[in-house]
């Protein structure tokens, strides 16, 4: 059985940043996360990914390190001063024995922070790396 696509199934992306007066009372770091998955049904074809690719903000300049064949992370320099920026793409599958059906998707992740909490940026992108079926740490340079 296949599913027909339809604009309903584009990638969804969600962008949350914390607020300047939790930020200022210090009560949260100066954080900004953005993330996209894709559910792409039983496996993503490469039209697919390169599409998603595509809408990755900076995908084409950054420098991407692969940690495994279905991840990939990158660290850098915000362009701000004082700010650390890790990001991570993946594909990511699970089979459901009960149904007896796969299903794929895509994710991307970054996190900009100010630099002094880069570990906090690391533990976003490992935690979401393990929600996803990965089981080590993906760590930057």
């Amino acid at each position: 059985m296949s599913k027909e696509r339809k604009e309903v199934d584009d990638p969804i992306t969600y962008t949350c940043k914390s607020r300047r007066e939790n930020v200022k009372a210090g009560f949260l770091p100066d954080l900004r996360l953005e993330f996209r998955s894709h559910y792409c049904g039983s496996s993503c074809s490469d039209q697919e990914t390169a599409a998603f690719l595509r809408g990755i903000p900076d995908h084409a300049q950054t420098s991407w390190t692969k940690a495994d064949d279905s991840t990939y992370y990158a660290t850098d320099r915000s362009g701000e001063p004082d700010r650390y920026r890790m990001a991570m793409k993946r594909h990511w599958g699970w089979q459901d024995k009960s149904a007896h059906a796969q299903h794929a998707f895509l994710l991307w992740v970054r996190v900009d922070i100010a630099e002094e909490a880069d570990d906090m940026a690391q533990k976003i992108v490992n935690d979401m790396f393990t929600q996803t079926g990965g089981f080590r740490e993906v760590k930057s340079d």
